[in-house]
């Protein structure tokens, strides 16, 4: 086989991709938004060195980090923070929910139109 033939074949062959789709990262998570998502789905609280460990850029990603990415989540409430672990508070999502559905009614009985948000 010459040469040619031998570098079309290789260029027109199949590849295999690197990685199966299930293990791609969705798309426009940051770093935040994935540790809320590991909190929201741990059953117990957890350190800053296991969140840190089951982010995908481990090495890259150390423990300092996780307070700094949390620090406005601990203060808004929707993170607690005991004991050097971090813990998703359920009750602040029900909380937030009752709140706008409170300012809804307050809008409406003023007279404005709400609609969902798109």
């Amino acid at each position: 086989m010459n040469p040619f033939a031998q570098i079309a074949a290789t260029l027109t062959a199949h590849t295999v991709p690197a990685w199966n789709a299930s293990e791609v990262k969705p798309q426009g998570l940051s770093r935040t938004e994935t540790i809320r998502q590991l909190l929201k789905s741990a059953s117990r609280p957890v350190s800053a060195a296991e969140i840190a460990f089951d982010m995908d850029e481990f090495p890259n990603f150390g423990t300092h980090l996780v307070w700094l990415l949390l620090k406005y989540d601990i203060q808004k409430g929707r993170v607690l923070f005991q004991d050097g672990k971090y813990r998703w508070n359920h009750a602040y999502d029900t909380a937030e929910a009752e709140a706008i559905r409170a300012a809804v009614k307050l809008l409406k009985n003023h007279g404005y139109k709400v609609k969902e948000p798109s």
